[in-house]
């Protein structure tokens, strides 16, 4: 993605999620959305959080990280933010979803699971960042603007 240069380590990082079979919700946050992050994103994990502002000199720059270790960092049950200059912003954050009243995922093949309803959800939150969702499963899924835009 052009907005995102540091993707090629972002790449090999879920690829090790993928080899291992864990999931992700990454966030490639744009400055844009930043305030409305801010507001609506809170942390399951206070003693893991990296940052609350972008003027925090505590944030970690992907390009510093192994893949692996990165991918360490994703598998930790949450969101996870990064903004447009390669630095992880937010870990283990709580994203609430309404189901709607339609039930399990797992009792209807056809609706997505909660994962991807909640970056589904939050690609709508946040209309112009990126949401990645990776699933064990070995499917990553795309959302831009509320909506899927592609899935491998």
């Amino acid at each position: 993605h052009p907005r995102y240069p540091f993707l090629y380590v972002i790449e090999s990082a879920i690829w090790h999620l993928l080899d291992n079979r864990r999931s992700s919700i990454l966030v490639l946050l744009h400055a844009d959305d930043a305030e409305e992050c801010n507001n609506h994103i809170h942390g399951l994990r206070e003693s893991i959080a990296i940052r609350d502002s972008a003027s925090s000199p505590s944030c970690l720059e992907v390009a510093h990280l192994t893949p692996s270790a990165i991918a360490g960092l994703l598998q930790v049950d949450g969101a996870h933010f990064l903004d447009a200059d390669g630095r992880i912003c937010k870990i283990a954050q709580k994203i609430t979803v309404e189901d709607g009243g339609e039930g399990s995922p797992g009792k209807n093949p056809k609706k997505p699971g909660t994962g991807a309803r909640s970056a589904q959800a939050l690609s709508g939150m946040l209309p112009k960042s990126v949401v990645l969702k990776v699933s064990a499963s070995g499917k990553v899924q795309i959302y831009e603007q509320g909506e899927p835009a592609h899935t491998e």
